[in-house]
């Protein structure tokens, strides 16, 4: 009977490593899950209150019309189209880093690959 204890405590001792193993797995994703949930939370309270993350880039009208190759008239015309939004619009126009990257998703996904390629 020893050898069989033996069998069976390792089967034992498997089978609960198997286990702490997919629970952590588990435990894993549902972080990732509430981290997302989290940070789509932050984004829209963000929005709503109009003020920019903390370690967000944040860039002037200047800076993205050289980003972008456009005209400072093109660019108010986005603005005012809704094509791109703006943390503060009127004269002293500022964009987050968030602000640009939907834009570029939504409206140019070339230009978005082409400026990702650059950064790397």
């Amino acid at each position: 009977m020893g050898k069989q204890g033996n069998i069976h405590a390792a089967d034992l001792n498997t089978n609960l490593l198997e286990t702490f193993i997919a629970n952590q797995q588990q435990l894993i994703q549902e972080n990732k899950l509430l981290k997302q949930q989290f940070e789509q939370f932050a984004t829209i309270v963000y929005a709503a209150l109009s003020i920019t993350p903390p370690s967000e880039r944040v860039y002037t009208s200047k800076e993205i019309c050289e980003i972008l190759h456009i005209t400072r008239n093109t660019l108010t015309a986005y603005v005012q189209g809704g094509k791109i939004n703006c943390s503060k619009p009127g004269r002293g126009m500022l964009f987050t880093q968030t602000q640009l990257n939907d834009f570029l998703r939504t409206q140019h996904p070339l230009k978005a690959l082409e400026l990702k390629v650059q950064s790397n």
